[in-house]
């Protein structure tokens, strides 16, 4: 009897060693497949207009977190997500650089919280109710691209670009000029092929003759005589001519609610259904377009510089 103990105690032990590295471990680390969120590293705090109302001081990588889960699908490839990761992080520290400084967008906030503004953003409890039984998986995700990318930004001779993005160019992104005023470098219109898995890619809104009239100030009967005119460097048109007034492609399409400055027409009795290609402005970044490259193969590197041309990728704070 006294010999066998050390057998049961070594079978014992080696049972033990056996649920610790096959089981117990697995399900520490394990939620619903993936990985739990990890740690993030320390960073500075930024102040937070939200949309409550109430300034709230956040370190950067966290509300990175949050800006991402609202600006991007959480279902994204890593690639993409560590993209967005990089570009979000880089737009936060450009509006505290000069010349824009701390408070230049907001009395007592950095930036804000609203997506038509600076950026979105989403709390624990919000991206619950978003995701639901996903929540772990998309936010261990969101955290990991945040996390492996810690501290990265783009640059473009030696400062923090504007990095703006967007959903879906549509087949090719616009040049920052040619729908706002700054001609950056950077952001100049480049060719996509890899954004076609977009909702968005081509849409069409339909409204009634009289309703579009009104939203342009313009005449009902002037609408069937409309023309497009100029083309930008993203093949999309600069104006459109109805009646005696001419307005940019930009105030159409914010004027009409339409998803792009990018768009065609046709009329059908007293209806007018208007076909967009593209999500959003155009500019700098293609999220879908970030997706279908990570998809094949492209790491968040080769997507960031592929959009905004010739920019460095550089550690800021650590």
């Amino acid at each position: 009897m006294t010999r066998a103990r050390p057998l049961l105690k070594m079978m014992i032990l080696y049972f033990a060693a056996f649920l610790l590295l096959f089981i117990v471990l697995p399900s520490v680390f394990i939620v619903a497949g993936r990985k739990l969120p990890v740690t993030l590293p320390p960073s500075p705090e930024i102040a937070v207009l939200m949309r409550s109302g109430d300034v709230v001081f956040l370190p950067i990588e966290e509300f990175l977190v949050g800006v991402v889960a609202a600006e991007m699908p959480a279902s994204f490839e890593e690639e993409a997500l560590k993209a967005q990761v990089i570009a979000a992080r880089t737009y936060v520290l450009n509006c505290a650089a000069p010349p824009q400084g701390k408070g230049t967008r907001h009395e007592d906030a950095l930036v804000c919280s609203s997506a038509s503004h600076c950026q979105g953003y989403l709390d624990l409890e919000q991206m619950s109710i978003n995701w639901g039984a996903n929540t772990n998986v998309y936010l261990g995700k969101i955290r990991r691209a945040v996390a492996e990318t810690a501290g990265l930004v783009l640059t473009y001779d030696g400062k923090l670009i504007d990095a703006l993005y967007h959903s879906t160019c549509g087949g090719k992104t616009e040049r920052a000029a040619d729908y706002w005023t700054a001609n950056e470098p950077y952001l100049q219109s480049v060719t996509c092929l890899w954004d076609t898995d977009s909702p968005r890619y081509h849409t069409s809104t339909v409204m009634t003759l009289a309703q579009a009239a009104e939203k342009l100030g313009v005449k009902t009967g002037d609408l069937p005589g409309m023309k497009l005119s100029g083309l930008t460097a993203g093949g999309r048109a600069r104006s459109l001519t109805v009646g005696q007034k001419t307005l940019s492609c930009k105030e159409v399409r914010e004027k009409l609610g339409l998803y792009s400055a990018n768009f065609t027409w046709e009329i059908s009795g007293q209806n007018i259904t208007w076909f967009c290609s593209g999500f959003g402005h155009g500019v700098g970044l293609c999220q879908y377009g970030a997706n279908g490259m990570a998809k094949q193969g492209f790491s968040a590197a080769q997507i960031l510089t592929h959009y905004y041309n010739g920019v460095k990728i550089e550690r800021s704070y650590y």
